[in-house]
């Protein structure tokens, strides 16, 4: 499946905002437990980073805390990609994922000695508690997000 993410970057150029809108494509890759997503780059066709998740429509019998939830495992935007508002992407297609199938509050941890994370997350509206985990409840589907020429039904348990 091919997801495309617009995002608004902005600068300063002599005084002035300029703002461009950049479109990202994302592959999902389907995994044995869980998916991930990675955005591809334009220009080299190589990865720029990753997000792993799971999505638990129904719970998760081993723990029902995980019902009607998408948990983040891994976030990573890849050194020579940062700052490019990748993370963001990379967040919209997961919280698109789960609104699609039905799925309205997205989780995970973070490692609070990670600044650009915790910026990354509260900049998205996500709340981070005592314990270090992030959460947002969706609701709506994200607008800048459109599905590429493959459809598949995601992987959801």
């Amino acid at each position: 499946m091919e997801l495309f993410v617009e995002k608004v970057i902005q600068k300063k150029k002599n005084g002035d905002i300029e703002e461009n809108i950049v479109k990202y494509k994302m592959t999902v890759e389907y995994l044995e437990h869980g998916l991930k997503i990675y955005p591809i780059d334009e220009k080299t066709q190589s990865r720029m980073g990753e997000v792993w998740i799971e999505m638990y429509k129904h719970g998760d019998p081993s723990d029902p805390r995980y019902s009607n939830l998408t948990r983040i495992f891994n976030i990573e935007t890849y050194p020579e990609f940062q700052n490019r508002r990748v993370g963001g992407a990379m967040l919209d297609a997961v919280e698109y994922l789960s609104f699609k199938n039905g799925i309205y509050h997205v989780n995970g941890l973070y490692a609070p000695s990670n600044g650009f994370a915790k910026r990354l997350y509260l900049h998205h509206g996500y709340e981070i508690d005592e314990y270090d985990e992030i959460s947002k409840a969706l609701n709506q589907l994200p607008h800048n997000v459109t599905e590429g020429k493959e459809n598949q039904q995601e992987r959801i348990k």
